[in-house]
């Protein structure tokens, strides 16, 4: 049987997530935390039929909650603004809004908001406005 050496490694649940928000930073549970919908783009190069190569950009929203007083820093982030955020995974249960079936939810619960650049107009910095980004899912 093979010895374990791991055994002073820790586990670590470590996000580090850079795009811009889909919407203005949003208050929750009366004052208490902020919501961001965060936007992040994958590019890959594919060949089509053809045989020409091509760019093709994905597009993943996330949802992040940032708690307390550090959360209520980030209430004046603004659609478009480009943001890193600094955060762990948490995963719950929870009735989909449109449906009530009970649904698995991923977030991202951030200790730190860094701004990289606000949004510079309100269809440049879109992620949406070049119109092949698909709008943020559905709220929890």
């Amino acid at each position: 049987m093979a010895t374990r050496k791991s055994q002073n490694v820790r586990d670590l649940n470590q996000m580090r997530l850079r795009g811009h928000l889909g919407d203005d930073a949003q208050v929750i549970s009366g004052d208490k935390g902020v919501r961001l919908r965060l936007a992040t783009n994958r590019f890959y190069r594919s060949q089509d039929d053809q045989g020409n190569e091509t760019t093709t950009k994905e597009t993943t929203w996330h949802s992040v909650t940032c708690w307390g007083e550090r959360g209520m820093r980030y209430k004046g982030l603004k659609k478009g603004d480009h943001v890193e955020t600094f955060g762990r995974l948490e995963k719950r249960n929870a009735p989909r809004q449109s449906d009530g079936v009970e649904v698995e939810f991923t977030n991202v619960i951030v200790n730190e908001v860094a701004l990289l650049a606000p949004a510079l107009s309100s269809s440049s910095a879109d992620p949406q406005a070049d119109g092949d980004v698909p709008p943020p899912p559905e709220d929890e």
